[in-house]
């Protein structure tokens, strides 16, 4: 008697699962990657956008660089409830002119490099155990006897960002588990029905006697033409 070697169907969908397995994971992979992405780029906006914002509130009165936070920068920021806001004004000669002290510090190079490119610069990096975002604008003072370069520095802490971009990755995954469901589905069906011209073989033997020889008449596809031969 032959042995069983297992279900042809279930090889199939076996390998095909692994496959959409494999290429679902990769492309999980790179939704998260674009969600983060996504995110910082719609958050930034709202970064630049407050520290532009506050930068127009910045003068000079009596020989002295003026500034005072403005409500509307925080206001464009309070639309992620949990994150934290910080902030400080720099000048070239004078160093911290108000805010808080001990921010991380900007990459020289690149900042410049974003400078010269006409861009903002922004970067991310860990303050008080939580990783902030920040944007560095710079202005040149030329008025009432001040001539003196100085740079706005805001951050916004992450959590809003890292929620927006697990909730898009989240659906993402739904999506992936679904076509991953469909396309299991849809290679158990198609082996069936790719397997049904074997089947009509088993039968049209199983109804012969065992004296009759005569060539079968189960039509088959051209890969299981030479078993049919064979039988």
């Amino acid at each position: 008697m032959l042995s069983n070697s297992g279900s042809l169907r279930a090889r199939l969908a076996a390998l095909f699962g692994i496959v959409l397995l494999v290429g679902g994971a990769l492309v999980l992979f790179a939704t998260s990657n674009f969600a983060t992405q996504a995110a910082d780029e719609a958050y930034d906006k709202l970064l630049a956008s407050a520290a532009l914002t506050a930068m127009e509130n910045l003068s000079v009165k009596d020989k002295k660089i003026a500034f005072d936070l403005p409500y509307a920068s925080l206001d464009t920021l309070s639309l992620s409830k949990n994150d934290r806001v910080t902030y400080r004004l720099k000048s070239e000669s004078g160093g911290l002119l108000t805010g808080s002290d001990g921010l991380p510090e900007p990459n020289i190079k690149d900042m410049n490099n974003d400078y010269k490119a006409g861009k903002s610069h922004f970067f991310t990096a860990p303050y008080k155990g939580e990783d902030f975002r920040f944007i560095v604008l710079e202005r040149r003072l030329v008025e009432s006897g001040v001539q003196e370069k100085v740079w706005l520095q805001m951050g916004q802490s992450r959590l809003a960002r890292t929620l927006l971009a697990r909730d898009l990755t989240l659906k993402a995954l739904v999506g992936i588990i679904a076509l991953i469901i469909l396309g299991l589905l849809f290679v158990w069906l198609a082996a069936g029905w790719s397997l049904r011209p074997l089947f009509k073989v088993e039968n049209e033997l199983l109804q012969r006697q065992p004296t009759d020889l005569k060539p079968l008449i189960t039509q088959v596809p051209s890969e299981a033409t030479h078993l049919v031969e064979a039988i």
